[in-house]
């Protein structure tokens, strides 16, 4: 049990939660915090929960039905995904949130 916890606690201590984004940028995924300069950049609530999202599933494309049932719960339109995106591009860069035509979105980081 014991060597159980020290794997564990090895593991959790090799996984960074500060992402570097571009554009001198980082996201700190445990406390859901966008910083530029070690200023925070406030986000609204949709703003953070598709930041979050994206940049937690960086790894793939999320579909605007992914979106649509993870974040708006059935209930988002087209255009209030896309004035959340045009947000984010705004208070950080353009790149960092990639449209995938036809698919949905990625995080370019």
């Amino acid at each position: 049990k014991e060597e159980l916890k020290e794997v564990i606690q090895t593991l959790d201590s090799n996984i960074s939660n500060i992402i570097e984004l571009k554009e001198d940028f980082v996201y700190d995924k445990y406390n859901n915090n966008l910083l530029k300069n070690r200023q925070v950049i406030s986000l609204s609530k949709k703003e953070d929960m598709f930041l979050d999202y994206i940049i937690n599933n960086q790894n793939r494309a999320i579909s605007y039905e992914e979106l649509n049932d993870t974040l708006w719960q059935g209930d988002m339109t087209h255009n209030a995904l896309r004035s959340v995106v045009k947000e984010v591009r705004k208070k950080t860069y353009k790149d960092l949130v990639k449209n995938i035509s036809g698919v949905g979105y990625r995080v370019d980081i």
